[in-house]
């Protein structure tokens, strides 16, 4: 064996040793949200995984709970052998305090309880029961999708009861239950796509990507930003080389076009339109005292996004 590769296996060697050691920075994130239960206590939730807290908070969001979206924070530190555990839990507590001072700083759950208690009403159903006795008989995915997104869109803006998303809830997974036989067609690889259209200055744009989280977070930001967004679709492939990823990728940058056309676009905004119960007068002065907080305020724009307003 030559020198050079003596000293190559020295060296990995060395840098193994180190690692172990803890000599090297190593970066730790947490995530976190809190959510006022009906019990009146605010409970602050932290966990290492970003993706097991959304899921929880989507989950919890059509149970009819309110949570504030997910934050997170860094912390880099070196890492002593056998502390990893205790620095991801100090990362957790890091997150929990700043989540605490931020949101309480400003008195937020008091501030936008009123609001999370105001009953739904049902002026978004009609066009939602028009939408379903159009599409009954289509036993296809996309549409299905297409169906059940326009619901919680209007169930979560407060335009929807929670007797009319529980029926309408129903009809959808009465329909899936009678697709669960249909024929799947695989082969060698598989990839699921998630993706959605947004307009940003009149213009039509597709975002996509293989990982879900990536397209919440490009969901969230282009929402944040006032942006006329559709939901959140996904759809699986199967094929048997990667060199037809490109051609899968266009087949599914063409499926979401076709089914977050125009005529869905309206259908999206007659559900915005329709008169919701947040009186907007006493929402905006909320908004104003919320602002001091980042936090609070991002929690603030995120529901003036999606509460249809008086």
């Amino acid at each position: 064996m030559s020198n050079h590769a003596h000293r190559d296996i020295k060296c990995a060697s060395d840098v193994a040793s180190m690692v172990a050691l803890g000599k090297f920075e190593k970066e730790f994130i947490a995530y976190g949200t809190a959510t006022k239960a009906n019990d009146g206590q605010v409970y602050y939730y932290a966990s290492g995984t970003e993706e097991r807290l959304q899921r929880y908070v989507e989950e919890e969001k059509w149970k009819g709970n309110y949570f504030t979206p997910v934050v997170s924070t860094v912390k880099r530190s070196l890492v002593p052998s056998g502390l990893e555990d205790d620095i991801v839990q100090a990362c957790k507590q890091v997150m929990l305090g700043e989540m605490k001072k931020q949101y309480e700083s400003v008195d937020y759950f008091n501030f936008m309880q009123p609001f999370f208690d105001t009953a739904a009403n049902d002026n978004a159903y009609p066009v939602l029961l028009e939408y379903k006795e159009r599409i009954e008989g289509y036993f296809e995915d996309r549409e299905l999708q297409l169906f059940i997104n326009a619901v919680k869109i209007a169930y979560e803006g407060k335009v929807l009861s929670e007797t009319k998303y529980q029926e309408l809830l129903a009809w959808h997974q009465y329909i899936r239950r009678q697709m669960e036989d249909d024929p799947i067609v695989a082969e060698n690889l598989e990839r699921t796509l998630y993706g959605f259209v947004y307009y940003e200055d009149g213009v039509q744009k597709v975002a996509y990507d293989a990982q879900e989280l990536c397209i919440i977070h490009q969901h969230n930001e282009k929402m944040m930003k006032g942006l006329t967004v559709g939901p959140i679709m996904h759809k699986t492939y199967w094929f048997q080389q990667f060199k037809l990823m490109k051609e899968v990728r266009e087949s599914f940058c063409d499926w979401l076009r076709a089914g977050q056309n125009e005529t869905y676009f309206d259908l999206l905004n007659q559900i915005k339109s329709v008169a919701g119960v947040i009186d907007e007068d006493a929402f905006r002065l909320a908004g104003e005292s919320l602002s001091s907080s980042q936090m609070a305020s991002n929690a603030w724009q995120y529901y003036n996004y999606v509460w249809n307003k008086k």
